[in-house]
């Protein structure tokens, strides 16, 4: 799991668009085969149902950061409440109010705060965020923030 590489606008335009902008990131780790934004956009794509969606990701692997810290044992670990390492000991950020768009609860489960699936940019609207700096349930579905420019996180695999 990687941070995508600085603020991307909520208008990211969809699950196509955030994939986008992970595939292109240089902060994209060496030798990654692929790579998913990590972010919930409607019912049908939801964090928790990434591996579904995309079969290459295998469940059963660690998941951990660019610099090898472990964050989760697996999938199923990732996504009961609470991860082992904070995203910012295992992606080497030095900004400890690191939040990113989640559009997520603590599950993997889609918010009704996804900024219309992440295709629009708008102070009066809201995003789930994640908290960096968390290992507890608040690391993915802590809270909101406008839905204008924020971090995303990525999946390689």
């Amino acid at each position: 799991m990687f941070d995508s590489g600085g603020y991307v606008s909520a208008d990211m335009g969809g699950r196509v668009g955030a994939d986008s902008i992970c595939a292109e990131s240089s902060a994209r780790p060496t030798g990654c085969q692929g790579s998913v934004a990590f972010i919930s956009i409607d019912a049908t794509q939801e964090i928790r149902d990434l591996p579904s969606n995309n079969p290459s990701i295998d469940t059963s692997d660690r998941i951990v950061g660019p610099n090898g810290v472990q964050i989760a044992d697996n999938w199923a670990d990732l996504l009961d409440g609470s991860i082992d390492n904070t995203l910012l000991n295992a992606n080497a950020i030095s900004d400890t109010y690191f939040q990113f768009h989640s559009g997520s609860n603590s599950d993997g489960s889609v918010t009704s705060n996804t900024c219309n699936g992440y295709t629009t940019f708008s102070a009066s609207m809201m995003s789930s965020i994640g908290l960096g700096n968390r290992t507890d349930w608040t690391w993915m579905g802590s809270s909101t923030m406008s839905c204008a420019s924020g971090r995303l996180l990525c999946l390689c695999y």
